[in-house]
């Protein structure tokens, strides 16, 4: 799926160059040479940093959705079985326990279990002909986003619980949508159809004009370039979280397995259990506890900083789309 974060690209593309390089361009800016060249290099411009782009926008989505893959995977894996022991062992905030667990860690371990309870059901409501769609979610604004998804595929809308939870970085991105959802921006579909009139704007225009023209489109193209690279930097941190969780859920996987062998030698008492096997336990919570807090945790949020350069970047490139169909679109034909 193409992911049109200016969401202008994917539409326009070689049908947009086409239409605005064609008969009518050329006949337009065919009058000098000097005029040619600033339209052929503004159509250059435009397709290498369109191209490169969507390059940077596919790549990031399918790391997301990886991640939102990875991240159910593990609930349903090391956190279910996590659960199924917390059941035999039946360990809550009470004296007894806090003898053996800091009442702190019994609190969060309550916290988490709920948690993974809530995760795994919202999970299982996946629509199966939703699931990448979903999975992107989940990968890019952590169980908020894959909630409002749920709830908007649901319902046709956010109900009151979702709005609440629908940060302004999920509410820009989309996140509400009831479908066609990709990690995308500002929708520009007005500005599409003045977009292949700029160059057919006008035969009086003169070299000067196309010079103006020129520097738009490169001051558009490098909005972009700077946008590909900060999504770039993006896909970096979905890596990195995923190696993260990798790591803790093997981590987790091992504790499982010394507290259930544990579990079936001595049984549930804990007062028979040694002090190095009550410290593999206390492991095993603070662990699981990681693993929903990270699962939990949005890759782009309102606070982070690339999430807020990318949104600014589309602001900037939105801008100048609407300053050049301004000066040269539809409208401005019509009127000369």
């Amino acid at each position: 799926m193409p992911l049109p974060l200016i969401p202008f690209l994917a539409a326009v593309g070689v049908a947009g160059v086409t239409a605005y390089t064609g008969k009518k361009g050329y006949e337009i800016y065919s009058d000098t040479k000097e005029t040619g060249k600033y339209r052929n290099e503004s159509e250059e411009i435009y397709n290498r940093a369109a191209q490169s782009l969507n390059t940077s926008q596919e790549e990031t989505q399918k790391f997301f959705e990886i991640l939102g893959n990875m991240q159910a995977k593990i609930v349903r894996g090391s956190l279910k079985r996590y659960r199924h022991l917390m059941k035999k062992l039946e360990i809550c905030d009470t004296p007894e326990f806090q003898r053996f667990f800091d009442k702190e860690l019994l609190t969060i371990s309550s916290a988490t279990e709920d948690s993974i309870i809530g995760m795994t059901t919202t999970i299982n409501d996946v629509p199966i002909n939703n699931v990448n769609e979903m999975m992107v979610r989940f990968g890019a604004f952590g169980y908020d986003g894959l909630l409002i998804g749920i709830s908007a595929m649901n319902v046709g809308t956010l109900n009151s619980v979702s709005k609440k939870s629908a940060t302004k970085t999920a509410t820009w991105f989309g996140v509400g949508m009831t479908s066609g959802f990709v990690i995308g921006g500002w929708v520009a579909s007005p500005l599409l159809l003045t977009f292949a009139n700029v160059i057919a704007s006008n035969s009086e225009k003169t070299k000067e004009d196309a010079k103006a023209y020129y520097a738009s489109v490169k001051s558009l193209a490098e909005s972009m370039e700077i946008e590909g690279q900060t999504w770039k930097s993006i896909a970096n941190l979905v890596a990195e979280k995923m190696a993260s969780l990798e790591e803790n859920d093997l981590l987790l996987h091992d504790k499982i397995a010394i507290v259930d062998f544990v579990i079936r030698q001595k049984g549930t008492n804990l007062e028979k259990w040694e002090q190095n096997e009550l410290a593999e336990c206390k492991d095993m919570l603070q662990l699981s506890q990681t693993l929903v807090c990270d699962i939990s945790t949005p890759i782009m949020h309102d606070t982070d900083t690339l999430t807020l350069r990318l949104q600014e970047q589309q602001r900037k490139s939105k801008q100048i789309i609407e300053e050049i169909n301004f000066k040269w679109g539809e409208k401005q034909t019509e009127s000369k």
